[in-house]
């Protein structure tokens, strides 16, 4: 079970596109990115306020200037002396009670082995509530206190550090990443606007970046404390670290742009070129994996999307997996595009090809008392066309007819005639497999009929079948080429055979008269047919034809057309030092 089972038509879906990506993918390519992040410091300081009787925060760099160092560098276990220049009895004086400071960025191994960093995200239920482990590259806590409470002569300084108890400490959130405005049971409906739309990124460059899952700020409940070896839980530094500081810190990443992870995945620079397909509108979801749902690693974190302002459904389990275990070590998930919503945006991309099997025919005949003279004519027709979406369930996406008739009479009696020219062509498109095939026919249907010998035919009749690939180049850029084989042209032309009264009539001169009429429509036939099949070519390999939402943060592979006709593409995160 997998991507190629996609089936999002199924009305209990309706997505326009989904984006899944596994847990696993998601935590090995954020710690990976993390090795390298320069996260800045960030400190709090509390002194006691004799009034409220409570801590209150004061500036971290005025502390350091009245110490002369930084307190968060004193040896823990350091007690106060009758010095009054001593840090400790500065301390006491500024009425301090306990300092943090943190540096966001991954542990750094060797001193945390990787085994010992938890996952950044833990994905444990179906649904959108998801758990977010805070931890970070340095974390220092400070506290001055005494054996017994109040203030006295006798006060030593704990300085615990994340560096010395060799694993990190981490603070646990459930973060809800339901995004729909009008549910009322969920946070993101109660937050403001300007909010909303950061939250719910809707750029095609960055909407799938890893910084996205962390942007619902205002919605995370704590789970769990920071675990600190040798800070009592009990204590005012404890609670203070947790109810204020930590979310003091997230708010401040928020308000400096980088939206809680500053260190977050996402594009550096813009994209030069525009998305094909424009989203509208983002919900999250999980799915677990339905071949094993303790498989954790395995569950997928689902970006729904709409297009082109289409209402978003209600978030609903898949039936398939997007990646089995097998295919891990190759994909990090998958990419579909629903059936409909593909075949719509690929009959605005190729109906303009389709003037060019437009035409449109002439015919005339001037009937003399000795001669009979005829002529055929056929111009391009140059009205907009468009293809016909097809739903009966099969690889039959697209399909066009047309037709257009020109006819014309003349009696100089005794003489007598008439002619006619029918042209009709049929286009339609097949999704199969990675193959985009279509099938083109184009026919000419001469009528004529000179005092009764009837000459009659489809004397140009024509049909190329083309096939182009989609496929995926070193760069892990979708493109489409056409097959070595395509295309394959058809010529099922009737002879040119009059009757004998039309030989007898035109005293053997229909013949080559019709022939080289025939000759010349055949050209235009061909010449049409060609053109055809280079615009549609050339319109599928477009610059912009293929540039997906996400194509700075993933890599396509293996891209092709599910059981069901959805668009699909297997996905692989960039790797973050290209980013």
């Amino acid at each position: 079970m997998s991507a190629t089972l996609s089936n999002l038509s199924n009305p209990k879906y309706g997505y326009d596109l989904v984006a899944a990506t596994t847990q696993a993918a998601i935590n090995a390519t954020m710690k990976q990115f993390l090795l390298n992040y320069d996260g800045t410091v960030f400190s709090k300081v509390y002194v006691y306020d004799t009034e409220t009787q409570l801590p209150v925060e004061t500036d971290y760099d005025e502390m350091v200037a009245t110490l002369g160092v930084d307190p968060f560098s004193i040896e823990s276990g350091t007690a106060n002396t009758d010095d009054p220049d001593d840090p400790i009895t500065k301390l006491l004086d500024l009425k301090f009670m306990f300092g943090f400071q943190t540096t966001m960025g991954l542990p750094t191994p060797p001193t945390y082995p990787l085994s010992s960093i938890p996952d950044v995200l833990e994905m444990k239920n179906s649904g959108s509530i998801v758990t977010y482990n805070l931890f970070c590259k340095e974390f220092k806590v400070m506290q001055l206190a005494k054996s017994g409470g109040g203030y006295s002569e006798e006060w030593t300084l704990t300085n615990l550090s994340q560096s010395d108890q060799g694993k990190p400490w981490v603070t646990s959130f459930y973060v809800d990443l339901d995004l729909r405005e009008n549910n009322d049971q969920n946070a993101f409906h109660n937050l403001p606007e300007d909010v909303q739309k950061a939250v719910k990124n809707l750029n095609p460059d960055s909407m799938f970046s890893i910084q996205q899952l962390y942007l619902d700020l205002n919605t995370r409940r704590m789970e769990s404390g920071a675990q600190i070896e040798g800070l009592d839980p009990s204590s005012q530094a404890y609670q203070y670290l947790n109810s204020y500081f930590i979310a003091e810190y997230i708010n401040g990443q928020y308000e400096d742009n980088e939206y809680l992870l500053g260190y977050a995945i996402k594009p550096q620079t813009p994209s030069t070129t525009s998305s094909s397909i424009i989203p509208t509108d983002l919900n999250i979801e999980v799915s677990p994996y339905t071949k094993d749902t303790s498989d954790y690693q395995m569950y997928t974190l689902n970006y729904l999307v709409m297009g082109r302002d289409h209402t978003m459904p209600a978030p609903v389990q898949f039936e398939w997996n997007w990646v089995d275990k097998d295919d891990i070590s190759d994909y990090h998930g998958a990419m579909a595009i629903r059936k409909g919503f593909f075949v719509n945006y690929l009959n605005s991309l190729l109906s303009p090809s389709l003037n060019s099997i437009c035409l449109v025919p002439s015919a005339s005949i001037d009937v003399e008392f000795t001669k009979v003279t005829w002529e055929y004519g056929i111009s391009q027709n140059t009205d907009s066309q468009s293809y016909q979406a097809v739903s009966d369930g099969s690889s039959h996406v697209l399909t066009f007819s047309y037709s257009k008739k020109a006819s014309d009479s003349g009696t100089f009696v005794p003489n007598w005639g008439n002619i006619s020219l029918e042209y009709s062509t049929d286009s339609d498109v097949y999704l199969e497999g990675n193959i985009i095939r279509t099938v083109t026919t184009a026919k000419a249907h001469f009528h004529i009929n000179v005092d009764g010998g009837i000459t009659d035919g489809d004397y140009v009749k024509y049909s190329t079948e083309t096939c182009y690939e989609i496929a995926v180049d070193s760069y892990g850029k979708l493109s489409v080429t056409q097959t070595a084989d395509s295309p394959n042209f058809v010529d099922s032309s009737d002879s040119v055979d009059p009757d004998g009264w039309s030989e007898f009539v035109t005293l053997g001169q229909i013949d080559s008269s019709i022939q080289d009429i025939v000759d010349n429509v055949k050209s235009w036939f061909q010449d049409a047919l060609t053109g055809h099949d280079s615009q549609i070519e050339s319109m599928l390999q477009s610059s912009g034809a293929w540039v997906f939402p996400g194509g700075q943060t993933f890599s396509f592979k293996d891209a092709g057309f599910s059981d069901n006709q959805d668009f699909y593409a297997y996905i692989t995160y960039v790797d973050p030092s290209d980013i």
